[in-house]
């Protein structure tokens, strides 16, 4: 079973990781929600998302892969995103991304090959299900 975690921030866009939701539950996988703390965030939409778990223990939940959604907020901030997502490709993690180009390269991951993006949602879905 596909265990994946899903960052959750503020302004994340909705139709970024709609899909793969979709295809996770068909799948019988699971969905953590991860943030920067446990407060309830409001994705671009308007949809209230309460993480379940801190960033902080995204390597003990057991994942197989780290999602990072698009959202309007990676300019300036999302520090320990950044560091997790570095600590999660050391460990050997894998990290995906759609619509969040900026974030992955200020974390240094923008030309990892490992790091699986596509601005594709059906697409993108398929490869983060088949990493995991």
């Amino acid at each position: 079973m596909t265990r994946i975690a899903l960052y959750c921030t503020d302004t994340m866009i909705d139709s970024t990781y709609a899909h793969l939701l979709v295809d996770l539950a068909r799948a019988g996988g699971e969905l953590v929600l991860v943030g920067d703390g446990l407060d309830t965030v409001r994705s671009l939409g308007g949809l209230p998302v309460t993480p379940e778990a801190d960033l902080g223990a995204v390597t003990a939940l057991g994942v197989d892969v780290l999602v990072v959604p698009g959202a309007d907020s990676y300019v300036r901030g999302h520090e320990r995103l950044v560091r997790t997502l570095r600590e999660v490709r050391l460990r050997g993690i894998p990290v995906a991304a759609i619509g969040a180009a900026l974030v992955l390269e200020r974390a240094g991951l923008g030309e990892d090959p490992a790091v699986i993006t596509d601005d594709d949602p059906a697409r993108f879905a398929a490869r983060v299900l088949r990493a995991g």
